[in-house]
């Protein structure tokens, strides 16, 4: 209770203007209350989702649900020493400038995972796409997945090996170890759909081998079986799999008439898989076969268009910001304005 004296007549303690504290008095509970109120709302953790879309105006990519089918895309790159060499850049009009293989190799990549409409690419939102990189060996830097933004981190961090120990050209290897990797993921997918749990289905397999040589394997190999395994019996182990295989040659010495039989290998080994072998040279650069390499593989996408889905399942989409920072500390404004006000400016006495 309030403290309080008893008066006979309280009208000579009424005040004999009207005073503007009276009127605000009333409104110090309400700032009591609105703390309190900031204090349980914060409580249940409120949040937003923001658009990590840089321009508002434009409809945030990837607006469909998780694709549940699509292709299983291994990219095989090399990056043996000769790699760091400069090659190039052709155009319409001729070459415009050079640049390093394995530098023009990335930056292609890049739009072909994620798209470039200047090139005709739509990007492969529906696809599982790995990242493998080989040169005595074969490193996975990324096994299949639909985070392709994982895909981009670690291709930028792809380099050409500088060691001579770990030089070389295992193109054999690295053939056989996607392929083994895509059969693992084929069947994991298989087995989680047959205990009824949802799964990626892969319709089918692709694998792209991006190299500027020859096979070569590392010396210090000898006798090591899979580390020598030849084009043609991995192309054939890719076969069997049900796997396709296109090999990219960005070195155009391919095609001179020195190099023939190994280019005869190769063309056979991605053919007989349902692949092809593609040349870089002065007529056909990297960007026109990644795109025929595209056009090829299409995948489709869910249809039609649709928007309900979960925000907070799509952080590739959607920034999550809680609020209960903001309203803790707005709900400690209140409380602790309505009690200073209440304790100076609108002290009652008594």
């Amino acid at each position: 209770m309030k403290p309080h004296l008893f008066f006979s007549d309280v009208k000579s303690l009424m005040p004999q203007q009207k005073n503007w504290r009276v009127g605000l008095a009333p409104w110090i509970n309400y700032l009591k209350w609105l703390g309190l109120a900031s204090f349980l709302i914060a409580f249940v953790d409120a949040h937003l989702f923001i658009s990590k879309h840089s321009d508002k105006n434009l409809e945030p990519p990837n607006l469909h649900p998780f694709p549940t089918e699509g292709i299983a895309i291994y990219l095989l790159l090399d990056q043996s020493g000769s790699m760091s060499e400069e090659v190039p850049i052709y155009s319409s009009n001729g070459p415009r400038k050079s640049m390093t293989k394995i530098s023009l190799l990335k930056q292609v990549t890049q739009q072909f995972v994620v798209g470039d409409p200047a090139l005709g690419l739509a990007g492969r939102s529906n696809d599982l796409i790995g990242l493998i990189s080989f040169a005595r060996g074969a490193e996975v830097m990324s096994p299949l997945t639909l985070d392709h933004q994982e895909i981009l981190n670690q291709l930028s961090h792809f380099k050409a090996v500088a060691n001579r120990d770990e030089d070389g050209t295992a193109i054999g290897y690295a053939i056989y170890k996607a392929a083994s990797l895509i059969a693992a993921t084929r069947h994991y997918s298989q087995e989680l759909v047959g205990k009824g749990k949802p799964a990626y289905t892969i319709k089918n397999s692709v694998i792209i081998l991006v190299t500027d040589g020859l096979q070569d394997p590392n010396p210090l190999d000898q006798g090591k079986r899979l580390r020598n395994i030849d084009i043609p019996d991995a192309a054939a182990y890719a076969k069997q799999q049900g796997i396709r295989l296109y090999i990219v040659n960005v070195e155009p010495k391919i095609t001179t008439e020195e190099f023939a039989p190994n280019r005869r290998q190769m063309q056979r080994a991605a053919e007989i898989t349902g692949g092809q072998l593609l040349v870089v040279n002065n007529t056909t650069n990297l960007e026109d076969i990644y795109q025929e390499i595209d056009r090829l593989e299409k995948s489709e996408l869910p249809t039609p268009f649709q928007k309900d889905f979960n925000k907070k399942d799509r952080p590739d989409i959607y920034r999550r910001v809680s609020l209960y920072p903001f309203l803790i500390a707005l709900g400690l404004f209140f409380l602790l304005g309505g009690i200073i006000l209440e304790s100076t400016l609108f002290r009652r006495i008594p």
